[in-house]
């Protein structure tokens, strides 16, 4: 069983996770910046950071 914060932590990653599909279906892999991304998933742009490493991160898992 997890822990209220791994729970937490892991409902933040499928926000991102999410916010990162909706971007990418609307504006296509270009517009999935670091700023986007953390102000469609409502997340500050250091949690976004502290979780994936960044837009830039996500593109390259998103290509691999």
């Amino acid at each position: 069983m997890r822990g209220k914060r791994e729970q937490a932590v892991m409902d933040r990653k499928g926000r991102i996770f999410d916010a990162a599909r909706s971007i990418i279906a609307t504006s296509g892999l270009s517009g999935l910046t670091t700023r986007a991304l953390a102000q469609t998933a409502g997340l500050p742009v250091p949690t976004l950071y502290n979780l994936i490493g960044g837009a830039v991160f996500m593109r390259e898992l998103i290509r691999s």
